[in-house]
């Protein structure tokens, strides 16, 4: 846990002059002639294939599923409940990015646009981590805003972590701010949840 906080706190020192190559501003693939970043769109059928898992959510009932299978394996898909209601959305790379850029955090980015953001840390057994966000909060007035122009928000987030054939939950971070698949969120949040314990 010490190391956690110490780990932490070096990102949040070094965080004003952390410049990450590897994660651009959005607004150069996705904003129109107004500057405004354009919603996505997101096709609920549709398997990702991340570091030899593939991955989709679904809505079960109001909650988030995460079905999953193993790359080019036959057989049953695995589904597991995350503590998320729905509408659920993978955090998304919104350009490819550069695999070899310098990353302070030590991570390895892994996906290209339009696939689930994911990050490979090998300080956390290698673990690849991806982040999914849901929870509404209609109350909240930036919420309320985005999904009114059709962005694709949630109020928490979880983190999945694949290592070899083996997919396992971060714990959920509930009520934590505004998470939108068009605005991304800071690549030390991958680094967060790639480490708890």
């Amino acid at each position: 846990m010490r190391t956690i906080g110490i780990a932490f706190a070096l990102f949040a020192v070094a965080g004003a002059a952390y410049c990450d190559s590897a994660h651009n501003n959005s607004s150069t693939s996705s904003a129109n002639s107004t500057g405004t970043v354009k919603p996505v769109l997101i096709d609920p059928a549709r398997f990702f294939s991340v570091s030899g898992h593939e991955l989709r959510l679904q809505n079960q009932e109001g909650r988030c599923v995460l079905e999953h299978r193993l790359a080019g394996k036959e057989g049953p898909i695995n589904r597991q409940s995350l503590a998320l209601q729905s509408p659920c959305y993978f955090l998304t790379w919104r350009h490819t990015p550069d695999k070899k850029a310098k990353i302070f955090s030590g991570g390895v980015p892994v996906g290209e646009q339009g696939a689930p953001e994911a990050w490979r840390f090998a300080s956390a057994k290698n673990a690849t981590v991806l982040i999914v966000v849901g929870d509404q909060n209609k109350d909240d007035e930036r919420y309320a805003w985005h999904v009114e122009r059709g962005y694709h928000c949630g109020v928490s987030q979880q983190g999945v972590l694949l290592r070899a054939q083996q997919l396992s939950l971060a714990a959920a971070l509930s009520n934590d701010g505004l998470h939108c698949v068009e605005s991304g969120t800071d690549q030390k949040q991958f680094w967060i949840l790639a480490h708890q314990r």
